[in-house]
């Protein structure tokens, strides 16, 4: 539904901002590879003196710098999952 918005949107010659969408790694792709898509909501705080990159808790997940967010070049969508994630509890 979100690509069908995007393709509506950029040709009716709008721009579209996802809703949090940079608090995932999927809404930063998405937002990444929409023409209609210029800018996305992204809220992560951390403690004064803290980085954000210290605050996101999914691994290979990108962090802001500057007001910039570069996407993960890994593979998928670049996140790095701990295998004792997989472990049962």
């Amino acid at each position: 539904t979100c690509i069908k918005i995007a393709h509506a949107a950029e040709a009716a010659g709008k721009k579209v901002i996802l809703h949090g969408g940079g608090h995932t790694v999927f809404g930063q792709h998405f937002s990444y590879a929409m023409a209609a898509v210029p800018w996305l909501e992204y809220f992560i705080s951390s403690p004064p003196g803290v980085p954000l990159a210290e605050a996101i808790n999914i691994p290979g997940q990108a962090a802001a710098e500057d007001g910039w967010l570069v996407p993960n070049d890994g593979p998928g969508f670049g996140h790095e999952l701990p295998a004792d994630w997989f472990e049962p509890f």
